[in-house]
């Protein structure tokens, strides 16, 4: 096997690396070996299977599945890693392509962003769409009227509960700087605006708070344009220790954007009683992935249709859109829970 072959097998299963992240998973080579091997190999190949998407960063496509057809077409899944302004952006695609397409486990096939709406041009065979970055942004260059269905859960100031005291419930939050995790210092004018005007006509939205936030959300999405339709509760399994009642639920705005519709499952309740995840959370506000599901099923008007999360957390979103048979535009500030996505996604597009 060449260094290249083995570069190649290496960025299929990460995606993307840095030359750094190169030199120390092939200490056999020199670090001037692997970089002149990968410089001639790019410049002397017309189709070659990695490129360079970012400086000192390669990548190449990475193949989830493949079915072969009766006519010797694949129907492949694959997802790649691109740079936009120094931020990736990672494609989920599901695509027919021709044998010569294919290699081990990846596939050589290049494709390149100038910008945000170049990326927007890109839909043929997309199935989600991952973005790094602030959304402060990313909103700003997306397209107006865009998506079919807005999910999102935004961060939001918490209420610790207080000090404690003679009979407080233990485990109550001893900070009372509002913040349970990091970047959750985005106020509601700061993204809703752009939401509501890169939502299609008549569609419905979804957006997760406390009662602490409950008044100011209520006044920033009409403030926007957004129409009030009802306050739903989903009732945890779980409970927040607190001296003025333990909370053991929390709040859904449901808005609309122009005209009413009923939603698809008309007898749904208010309350929707839902397990809340205890223990192996990817992210410290997950939600579940059935009660995600359920929102997108009684408000998206199409199967295949966009749904919008600004705030991806642990890709709950992403994840029951795509198992609800829609599509997803989500993105993440936070770079560490970017990998999980990813894997999360990948798995599931596997799967179907």
């Amino acid at each position: 096997m060449t260094i290249i072959d083995k570069v190649v097998s290496l960025l299929s299963k990460n995606g993307s690396m840095s030359l750094k992240e190169i030199y120390e998973s092939l200490p056999e080579y020199t670090d001037s070996g692997i970089r002149g091997n990968i410089n001639r190999y790019i410049a002397d190949n017309p189709n070659p299977k990695i490129k360079r998407v970012a400086k000192g960063v390669y990548s190449c496509v990475e193949i989830i599945s493949s079915e072969k057809q009766q006519d010797g077409s694949f129907l492949v899944s694959y997802s790649a890693n691109f740079f936009v302004a120094e931020k990736s952006i990672h494609f989920f695609h599901k695509e027919f392509v021709a044998e010569s397409d294919v290699i081990t486990d990846a596939l050589s096939r290049v494709t390149e962003f100038k910008s945000f709406a170049d990326m927007q041009k890109y839909h043929s065979g997309l199935e989600a769409i991952l973005a790094h970055g602030d959304v402060r942004d990313i909103l700003p260059k997306l397209k107006s009227e865009t998506f079919d269905l807005l999910v999102t859960d935004p961060p939001y100031r918490v209420i610790s509960g207080g000090a404690g005291g003679k009979g407080a419930p233990k485990g109550m939050l001893s900070k009372n700087d509002g913040k349970i995790f990091s970047h959750n210092d985005i106020s509601f004018d700061e993204w809703l605006p752009d939401a509501y005007r890169v939502m299609k006509p008549d569609t419905q939205g979804y957006i997760f708070t406390n009662f602490l936030n409950l008044q100011p959300l209520m006044e920033a999405v009409q403030k926007v344009g957004f129409k009030i339709h009802n306050l739903l509760v989903w009732e945890k399994n779980t409970a927040t220790p607190n001296r003025w009642y333990m909370k053991n639920c929390e709040y859904v705005l449901f808005v609309r954007k122009g005209k009413a519709f009923s939603i698809n499952d008309a007898g749904s309740k208010t309350v929707h009683q839902f397990n809340n995840i205890v223990g192996c959370k990817t992210h410290e506000t997950e939600k579940p992935v059935d009660l995600l599901r359920m929102y997108i099923r009684n408000s998206l008007k199409t199967i295949g249709g966009w749904v919008f999360d600004p705030f991806a957390g642990s890709g709950s979103t992403l994840e029951a859109s795509l198992l609800e048979g829609a599509k997803c535009f989500t993105s993440e500030v936070d770079g560490k829970y970017i990998p999980s996505i990813i894997t999360r996604t990948n798995k599931l597009l596997s799967l179907n």
